[in-house]
């Protein structure tokens, strides 16, 4: 399988050598019944450098001094099911809620700093208790540690990728930012105006982000893993060394990607031919031993 994948490999990179170039792959819905490729190859070193993901906030130290003194997280806002009771609440802080906390535009669910920690995943719309009753130890127990990330997509493209961490105080029911990590992130693929992958560089391979919604399967003879898990972005790592190759497979539903990147950049989405099929993307990585760069060829097909 690793023999087919290099000639694989080779016969793609062989067909794109005339015309490939280290710029963002660009491509244009076809006419119905049609199906385009496009090739390109990637410059590594052009990428942004990707620092580590910074570790969730430890519900072991929690503040202890009330009220807290973070910046409220103005990307959040709890929702209740029931808005006069709500209201009530608010005024009077008796009794207690129950709601979860509602992102906006840009902004991905939250997760429980926990969840992260031990590798689970929730579902949407985490449920939080909101209550004003009891004393400083009660208080403490209602700061619950969340994480939360905010992309925001550029209109030429380019991403930047927030990382919050934070408290969600159930005295008040409002979330508050306790540190902050933002990286940047390069498109590397293009549909017609609309970015469908992202990339950046880390010290031993390439990191890939792609929309959410997309299905991706990944070979790496290194063994390709993904990376800390991030609501944002479906991420994948790709390591790189010498003598080894690795492919990257995913597709992507044109209906639900290109909506949600033009959301993202405050655009209104481009109309989408009937019966449109999948967005095939593929990423081949391949260094030989004698070679001090790897040639990376993208693939897209719409």
């Amino acid at each position: 399988m690793r023999a087919a994948t290099i000639i694989t490999f080779f016969v793609l990179l062989s067909a794109a050598s005339a015309s490939a170039q280290d710029a963002p792959v660009r491509n244009r819905f076809p006419r119905q019944g049609e199906r385009r490729t496009t090739l390109a190859t990637l410059d590594l070193q052009s990428l942004p450098a990707a620092a580590p993901l910074p570790n969730v906030l430890d519900e072991g130290k929690k503040p202890t001094s009330f009220p807290l003194q973070l910046p409220e997280a103005t990307d959040l806002r709890f929702q209740h099911a029931n808005g006069p009771s709500y209201v009530r609440w608010k005024a009077t802080k008796y009794g207690s809620i129950y709601g979860h906390l509602e992102p906006v535009r840009g902004t991905s669910s939250v997760r429980l700093a926990r969840d992260i920690l031990q590798g689970y995943h929730r579902g949407p719309n985490i449920p939080f208790s909101c209550s004003n009753e009891g004393g400083a130890v009660e208080n403490i127990h209602r700061l619950v540690a969340i994480r939360w990330e905010r992309l925001q997509i550029s209109p030429d493209g380019a991403a930047v990728l927030e990382v919050n961490d934070g408290w969600f105080d159930g005295r008040d029911c409002k979330a508050y930012v306790g540190q902050k990590s933002t990286f940047s992130l390069k498109p590397i693929l293009f549909h017609e105006e609309t970015p469908l992958l992202f990339a950046s560089r880390t010290e031993e391979g390439l990191l890939l982000h792609f929309p959410p919604s997309a299905r991706v399967v990944s070979d790496a003879g290194g063994g390709t893993s993904s990376a800390k898990s991030l609501n944002s972005l479906r991420s994948v790592w790709v390591p790189i060394r010498k003598g080894q190759a690795s492919s990257v497979l995913a597709e992507l539903n044109p209906y639900h990607v290109v909506p949600w990147i033009a959301q993202l950049q405050g655009k209104i989405p481009q109309p989408i031919p009937a019966n449109h099929r999948q967005i095939q993307i593929g990423v081949e990585v391949l260094q030989a031993v004698r070679d001090q760069e790897p040639t990376i060829l993208l693939r897209l097909t719409v």
